[in-house]
């Protein structure tokens, strides 16, 4: 699957390269043609976790520019790759990129063998250019799903595609500056990149998207309650078969394409590991930030008063429901008796640039200080006779501050 928009092999057209072997621009070649390559220049950053470094960040109006120095040079074949892509061939690299995120890989190769090198090339959008990146997980989803992109100058979009597929239609948000699209029934399992083009035609990037048609939990199963129903939402949720915790059978409650709802059976409280089988092969769960086809859930007796994904940040504007976390009627802080221990799981926006929570009344004053983390976690309340009366006083109770999910409250 070629993931290079029309637009960036259009530039290819314009690269400053070499076909095939790098001869009439290497200084020397130090070893024997019959030897396998090596690349001499430029060196490479270590990988950082596992995964190629940064080796260049630029604004897409500038040109990425990189020289490769290989030996045995008169025999040598260089080749660049973008995302899995063939670019180009030559020894000499001058290209520009729409904005986003890029895998880059340079090969060298000769019939005495190969080697290679890769690194991330980040490119910047400029002010004014329409430019979407990930918040968290809605850049997974599922053939025929619908899908949301959020950004900036969002409304400059004239047309939305694939870059290896047809133009999609969408609406734009402007209360929560956002697009909202269908994936093409069509489209294919992998990654494909997003290309957003304004009324005159010009073509901006968008990063990428992941499309899959097999189960996958994005949310929601980090811990149940004996008893109660939990909702896990996810993509392609309707073709799950069986779910288990550990060896006990959830009861499947309903489901649908994007969720799934369980009911935990009597079972003594502590951690067990979550697998299920889908119509496709084994569930996927997404755990931390990688997809594993069992992940660890804790099990406890407390009551649950909400599940789900909601996303918080202050930074929102105030037609936003992201906004705050106001999903917990005045009427249950009406009846709740003074002594009450709510609890509130949360889970962090990695590409959030801090995480702060407060518990707060609907008038936003302060129920407990508000707390910075950087990790997911649990924060818990007593609900004194002191802090009921406040919270009926000011219009309820919220959750307010930037960069996390609340995925649960319980009661005890």
């Amino acid at each position: 699957m070629t993931l290079i928009n029309k637009s960036i092999l259009a530039a290819a057209s314009t690269l400053l390269l070499m076909a095939g072997a790098c001869q009439s621009d290497e200084p020397f070649s130090t070893v024997a043609d019959t030897d396998a390559p090596q690349i001499l220049d430029p060196l490479f950053a270590d990988y950082v976790g596992g995964q190629p470094a940064v080796i260049a960040n630029i604004h897409r109006d500038e040109n990425f520019k990189m020289n490769l120095v290989v030996t045995p040079s008169s025999t040598t074949q260089v080749k660049w790759w973008i995302d899995d892509a063939l670019l180009t061939e030559g020894c000499k690299l001058d290209t520009t990129f729409l904005a986003g995120t890029y895998t880059m890989k340079v090969t060298a190769e000769n019939s005495a063998g190969s080697t290679y090198r890769m690194g991330v090339i980040k490119v910047s959008p400029l002010p004014d250019d329409p430019y979407s990146e990930a918040v968290g997980f809605e850049r997974i989803t599922a053939p025929g799903a619908p899908a949301t992109l959020l950004g900036t100058n969002l409304d400059k979009v004239a047309s939305l595609r694939f870059a290896d597929g047809a133009e999609m239609p969408f609406t734009y948000d402007s209360s929560a500056s956002c697009i909202s699209y269908t994936v093409p029934e069509t489209a294919t399992n992998g990654v494909h990149r997003l290309i957003l083009t304004d009324a005159d035609g010009v073509d901006y990037g968008a990063n990428t998207v992941t499309v899959s048609a097999g189960a996958l939990v994005i949310a929601g199963a980090e811990r149940m309650t004996v008893g109660e129903n939990t909702t896990l939402t996810g993509i392609n949720l309707n073709t799950v078969e069986t779910l288990r915790l550990g060896d006990t059978p959830l009861t499947v409650v309903s489901k649908s394409n994007t969720s799934i709802t369980v009911k935990c059976p009597e079972m003594e409280e502590g951690s067990y590991m979550l697998s299920g089988v889908a119509a496709a092969g084994d569930v996927q769960f997404i755990a931390g930030n990688e997809i594993v086809s069992a992940m660890k859930v804790e099990v406890s007796a407390n009551k649950a008063l909400w599940e789900g994904h909601h996303y918080v940040s202050w930074d929102n504007n105030d037609a936003s429901p992201n906004k705050t976390f106001n999903l917990l009627p005045l009427s249950l802080f009406e009846s709740m008796k003074p002594g009450t221990t709510l609890t509130f799981e949360y889970s962090i926006e990695p590409s959030a640039a801090y995480h702060k929570m407060g518990l707060a009344t609907g008038w936003w004053t302060d129920l407990v200080p508000q707390f910075e983390f950087s990790t997911n976690g649990s924060v818990s309340i007593e609900m004194t006779a002191e802090r009921l009366s406040l919270i009926k006083q000011q219009a309820g109770f919220i959750v307010i501050g930037h960069g996390f999910y609340i995925d649960r409250v319980t009661a005890k």
